[in-house]
Parts: structure tokens; sequence; C-alpha cells
């Protein structure tokens, strides 16, 4: 099985943007407990909801299952390899118009929208452009298990 399924869930880019600015205002650098020096300012997260991302949620039946947040990464920054902590697979929405690709050992995938298995490890060289990411990490469903259920399959 690949490492991300692209989807074409109808997404409402100019709201999730308009949250994406909301959420801007109180987004701090990402951190992570596996490495305590990984502190750049160049990667921010902000654990946001509304309205409308609770509704995306409802959609793809995870209400009761997903985390959201979104993600600002600085143009031309580089998110190392890894796996995310403690998360299984993640429903991934790029709102950027030029999405810098994910890269996982075997291949680079350029995507706007796609469930990640997110315990593979991968990383992103973001383009001159910041890329904005909102994020809805799964944590006790498998990606294998998720994508048994999806319905907005590209």
């Amino acid at each position: 099985m690949k490492n991300i399924i692209q989807l074409n869930y109808p997404l409402d880019k100019v709201g999730l943007l308009k949250d994406a600015e909301l959420a801007r205002e109180s987004a701090v650098v990402y951190t992570d407990s596996r490495n305590p020096h990984f502190h750049k300012n160049e990667w921010k997260i902000k654990k946001y909801t509304s309205p409308l991302i609770e509704k995306m949620m409802e959609d793809l039946n995870i209400l009761h299952n997903g985390k959201p947040r979104f993600y600002f990464l600085a143009p031309n920054f580089t998110l190392p390899r890894h796996v995310d902590n403690n998360t299984t697979c993640s429903f991934n929405f790029v709102l950027s118009d030029e999405p810098a690709p994910v890269s996982f050992d075997e291949e680079d995938v350029l995507y706007y929208q796609g469930l990640l298995n997110t315990t593979i490890p991968h990383w992103v060289r973001n383009g001159p452009n910041e890329r904005i990411l909102f994020k809805i990490s799964i944590f006790d469903i498998s990606f294998e298990e998720m994508a048994k259920t999806l319905k907005y399959v590209l």
C-alpha cells in the first residue's frame, strides 16, 4: 500500500484560510519531546477548531478521533526526516497555492489533500513560499484501517 492516498474532499479553501489566519495569531514554535533540541522558528503549530473544521471531521467520519491543527512552514525550510509523534495517520490539506511535496524514502509526492501514513519516515523541503497545512491527526486508527473507510479518494 502507498504511504499517501490522495483525496478530492470538497474543501472550503477560503474558509480554511480564514481559520488559518485566526490560528496564526497564537501559533507557537513546534516542539517535540522526542527531540528537545529541535526548536525552529520556521515551523509553527496551532491546535484549532471551528464549525467548518468540525463539519469536515464529521464528513470524514473522524469527529471523535481526529485532532485538528494548522502548521506554518517558512519558505526554503526543510522539515527533517521524521515520523509523527504518537500519530498513526493524518488527513493533510495543503492550503498553499504551490505546495512542496512530501518525501518518503522511495518517492516525492506532490499533493493538495491526502491521507498520510505518518508512521513511515517522511520530510518536506519547502520551496520559496510559506507552506500552510491543515492537518487532522489520528492517534487510534491505523492508516490501513482508515484507508478502508475513505469516501473522497481521488
